[in-house]
């Protein structure tokens, strides 16, 4: 009762119930269970309750005290882990995988997808983290559980580009009680792809920085994770990351226009046509580019 009500992570949404309720009918509790951005912990101490025999509880610092108030209030003593876990951090998510034991295991991710500053290149640090954690597991199963209310088309859009970008098998649970829930698993030949990033990434990094550096200039830092995803991926470094750039322009011209279109009838009628004649401008520029499709002239540009 003393955490203010007004930060996300310190109330219990409809969706986290909801998700609670539907993990109550699962045929099986899974061994061990990790709630990524946790909040209050409800999710995994409700795991907990139902059998679980490894919990890990995982948030920013500033959530943590909470969590450890609300294992001790639940009598959980150590049976329960409170860890920070910054899904930028790969080697946070390692040192947690290290804690981790047991045959199956279920990832909660419920109500941490939501509209909010530099939104893609956070759900892309959340699915490396669940990469991290699934990939790599050593035991049986491994499903992650997916809960939210939809609250801006763009943030389902993202994190479904990433699920097929890593190969996820993505299911809905019907007639959730409120919001939506979907079990993501990932086949065994994804898996192995995955744990092979790791690699590829130290190999191709030194040409990456190389080519950043050049394109940083123009775009800033946001979404570097997500071009360096993509470089990995590619047998071409310099190519993938020319193709990224110019993706990113086009989703950043889009929205430009989407947003225009809305305030058009709010702004000026001069500021609206000079606005609106440099955007038709842009977007005729950008409808003449053409990637070369000769490799070395794309290393070049």
């Amino acid at each position: 009762g003393e955490q203010p009500m007004k930060r996300t992570g310190n109330r219990i949404w409809d969706a986290t119930l909801a998700l609670i309720q539907h993990l109550r009918d699962e045929p099986a509790v899974a061994d061990c269970v990790v709630d990524l951005g946790a909040g209050t912990g409800v999710v995994g101490l409700a795991c907990h309750a139902l059998g679980s025999r490894c919990v890990a509880l995982t948030d920013l610092p500033g959530q943590l005290p909470l969590l450890r108030a609300n294992v001790a209030a639940n009598g959980c003593g150590d049976a329960v882990l409170v860890s920070e876990l910054d899904w930028r951090s790969r080697t946070q998510a390692d040192l947690l995988r290290e804690e981790l034991q047991g045959d199956s295991l279920w990832v909660i991710a419920s109500e941490i997808v939501y509209p909010r500053g530099e939104q893609d290149s956070l759900i892309d640090a959340l699915f490396d983290t669940i990469l991290a954690l699934v990939a790599a597991w050593p035991g049986g199963s491994a499903v992650v559980f997916l809960a939210y209310e939809e609250r801006s088309r763009s943030v389902s859009a993202a994190w479904r580009r990433r699920c097929e970008a890593d190969g996820f098998d993505v299911a809905e649970a019907p007639q959730a009680a409120a919001g939506s829930i979907f079990a993501l698993t990932l086949p065994e030949t994804a898996r192995a792809r995955a744990r092979a990033v790791p690699e590829r990434r130290a190999a191709t990094g030194v040409l990456f920085e190389e080519q950043w550096d050049i394109v940083q200039k123009f775009i800033g830092s946001a979404g570097k994770e997500a071009a360096m995803r993509l470089a990995v991926e590619s047998d071409d470094v310099v190519v993938s990351l020319l193709a990224w750039h110019t993706t990113k322009f086009a989703r950043d011209l889009a929205e430009l226009q989407l947003c225009f279109s809305s305030s058009r009838g709010v702004l000026d009628a001069s500021v609206a046509a000079k606005v609106g004649a440099r955007l038709q401008e842009l977007l005729g520029l950008f409808a003449q580019l053409q990637l070369p499709d000769d490799p070395a002239e794309a290393h070049a540009q």
